[in-house]
Protein backbone atom coordinates (compact mmCIF):
# COMPACT_ATOMS: atom_id res chain seq x y z
CA UNK A 1 0.00 0.00 0.00
CA UNK A 2 1.27 3.29 -0.79
CA UNK A 3 1.37 6.32 1.39
CA UNK A 4 0.53 10.06 -0.01
CA UNK A 5 2.83 12.36 0.83
CA UNK A 6 1.77 15.44 1.55
CA UNK A 7 3.81 18.97 2.39
CA UNK A 8 4.20 20.10 5.77
CA UNK A 9 1.39 22.93 6.18
CA UNK A 10 -0.94 20.91 4.27
CA UNK A 11 -3.31 20.84 7.61
CA UNK A 12 -2.75 24.75 7.38
CA UNK A 13 -4.18 25.48 4.15
CA UNK A 14 -6.80 23.15 3.41
CA UNK A 15 -8.77 24.30 7.17
CA UNK A 16 -8.11 28.18 5.66
CA UNK A 17 -9.00 27.49 2.19
CA UNK A 18 -12.37 25.60 3.64
CA UNK A 19 -13.36 28.29 5.73
CA UNK A 20 -12.97 31.12 2.91
CA UNK A 21 -15.02 28.56 0.44
CA UNK A 22 -17.93 28.80 3.85
CA UNK A 23 -17.46 32.67 3.59
CA UNK A 24 -17.92 32.54 0.03
CA UNK A 25 -21.01 31.01 0.38
CA UNK A 26 -22.33 33.20 2.69
CA UNK A 27 -21.48 36.43 0.93
CA UNK A 28 -23.01 35.10 -1.98
CA UNK A 29 -26.33 33.67 -0.54
CA UNK A 30 -26.09 37.72 1.54
CA UNK A 31 -26.02 38.97 -2.18
CA UNK A 32 -28.88 36.71 -3.28
CA UNK A 33 -31.01 37.13 -0.58
CA UNK A 34 -30.75 40.73 -0.84
CA UNK A 35 -31.89 40.87 -4.90
CA UNK A 36 -35.48 39.98 -5.75
CA UNK A 37 -34.28 38.94 -9.49
CA UNK A 38 -32.22 36.10 -7.87
CA UNK A 39 -34.50 35.47 -4.89
CA UNK A 40 -37.03 34.63 -8.06
CA UNK A 41 -34.96 32.57 -9.52
CA UNK A 42 -34.41 30.46 -6.62
CA UNK A 43 -37.73 30.07 -5.93
CA UNK A 44 -38.67 28.87 -9.17
CA UNK A 45 -36.08 26.59 -9.32
CA UNK A 46 -36.96 23.19 -11.39
CA UNK A 47 -35.08 19.90 -13.21
CA UNK A 48 -34.00 22.36 -16.18
CA UNK A 49 -32.26 24.42 -13.77
CA UNK A 50 -30.21 22.01 -12.19
CA UNK A 51 -29.36 20.45 -15.68
CA UNK A 52 -28.33 23.95 -16.48
CA UNK A 53 -26.08 24.70 -13.68
CA UNK A 54 -24.58 20.65 -13.84
CA UNK A 55 -23.73 21.35 -17.23
CA UNK A 56 -22.34 24.74 -16.86
CA UNK A 57 -20.29 23.22 -13.17
CA UNK A 58 -18.97 20.61 -15.39
CA UNK A 59 -17.67 22.97 -17.99
CA UNK A 60 -16.32 25.09 -15.57
CA UNK A 61 -14.38 22.67 -13.95
CA UNK A 62 -13.01 21.23 -17.34
CA UNK A 63 -12.19 25.08 -18.06
CA UNK A 64 -9.93 25.66 -14.81
CA UNK A 65 -8.58 21.94 -14.45
CA UNK A 66 -7.43 20.96 -18.28
CA UNK A 67 -8.20 23.65 -21.08
CA UNK A 68 -5.09 25.64 -22.65
CA UNK A 69 -6.74 28.61 -22.39
CA UNK A 70 -6.12 29.16 -18.85
CA UNK A 71 -2.83 27.14 -18.28
CA UNK A 72 -1.31 30.61 -18.04
CA UNK A 73 -3.50 30.67 -15.01
CA UNK A 74 -2.07 27.49 -13.73
CA UNK A 75 1.59 28.18 -14.41
CA UNK A 76 1.62 31.18 -12.42
CA UNK A 77 0.73 28.72 -8.95
CA UNK A 78 3.83 26.25 -10.52
CA UNK A 79 7.67 26.74 -9.87
CA UNK A 80 9.79 26.71 -13.30
CA UNK A 81 12.85 24.23 -13.06
CA UNK A 82 14.59 23.74 -16.30
CA UNK A 83 12.48 24.73 -18.29
CA UNK A 84 9.76 22.91 -16.89
CA UNK A 85 6.63 23.51 -14.80
CA UNK A 86 6.82 21.85 -11.16
CA UNK A 87 4.72 21.51 -8.51
CA UNK A 88 6.08 23.55 -5.54
CA UNK A 89 6.65 21.76 -2.15
CA UNK A 90 4.74 23.71 0.22
CA UNK A 91 2.79 26.64 0.64
CA UNK A 92 0.25 28.90 -0.73
CA UNK A 93 1.17 27.79 -3.90
CA UNK A 94 1.14 24.29 -3.57
CA UNK A 95 -1.96 24.65 -1.83
CA UNK A 96 -3.59 26.38 -4.97
CA UNK A 97 -2.18 23.69 -7.49
CA UNK A 98 -3.69 21.07 -5.53
CA UNK A 99 -7.45 23.00 -5.43
CA UNK A 100 -7.39 23.32 -9.16
CA UNK A 101 -5.86 19.63 -9.95
CA UNK A 102 -8.85 18.33 -8.06
CA UNK A 103 -11.67 17.80 -9.85
CA UNK A 104 -14.05 17.11 -7.06
CA UNK A 105 -12.60 20.79 -5.58
CA UNK A 106 -13.00 22.33 -8.55
CA UNK A 107 -16.61 21.08 -8.81
CA UNK A 108 -17.52 22.82 -5.69
CA UNK A 109 -16.32 25.85 -6.35
CA UNK A 110 -17.29 25.85 -9.97
CA UNK A 111 -20.99 24.84 -8.32
CA UNK A 112 -20.82 27.87 -6.57
CA UNK A 113 -19.92 30.45 -9.28
CA UNK A 114 -22.40 28.64 -11.57
CA UNK A 115 -24.76 29.15 -9.22
CA UNK A 116 -24.13 32.83 -8.46
CA UNK A 117 -24.08 33.53 -11.43
CA UNK A 118 -27.59 31.79 -12.75
CA UNK A 119 -29.35 33.84 -9.89
CA UNK A 120 -27.88 36.55 -9.91
CA UNK A 121 -28.93 39.12 -12.96
CA UNK A 122 -30.02 37.92 -16.51
CA UNK A 123 -26.03 38.81 -17.43
CA UNK A 124 -25.26 35.67 -15.02
CA UNK A 125 -27.79 33.64 -16.73
CA UNK A 126 -26.30 34.00 -19.86
CA UNK A 127 -23.10 33.61 -19.14
CA UNK A 128 -24.14 30.59 -17.07
CA UNK A 129 -26.21 29.19 -20.39
CA UNK A 130 -23.40 29.49 -23.02
CA UNK A 131 -21.30 27.57 -20.01
CA UNK A 132 -23.82 24.74 -19.93
CA UNK A 133 -24.38 24.70 -23.94
CA UNK A 134 -20.71 24.63 -24.52
CA UNK A 135 -20.54 20.94 -22.16
CA UNK A 136 -23.23 19.92 -23.85
CA UNK A 137 -21.40 20.21 -27.54
CA UNK A 138 -18.22 18.74 -25.39
CA UNK A 139 -20.38 15.90 -24.66
CA UNK A 140 -21.97 15.10 -27.78
CA UNK A 141 -18.36 15.52 -29.36
CA UNK A 142 -17.28 13.22 -27.22
CA UNK A 143 -20.01 10.89 -27.50
CA UNK A 144 -19.20 11.17 -31.66
CA UNK A 145 -15.70 9.84 -31.16
CA UNK A 146 -16.80 6.76 -28.89
CA UNK A 147 -19.43 5.56 -31.13
CA UNK A 148 -16.46 6.52 -34.29
CA UNK A 149 -14.23 4.30 -32.45
CA UNK A 150 -16.50 1.18 -31.93
CA UNK A 151 -17.68 1.49 -35.23
CA UNK A 152 -14.32 1.57 -37.34
CA UNK A 153 -13.76 -2.26 -35.11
Amino acid sequence: MSTVEYPKDHSFWNPIFILFFVLLIAAAFWLTYGNSYAMSQLYNFDLFDVLILGLATLRLIRLVTFDKIVQFFRNFFLNKSNGEYVKPEAGFKRAIVELYECIWCTGMWGALVALFLYVSSPLGFFVTLVLAISALGSVFQNLSKLIARFSDK
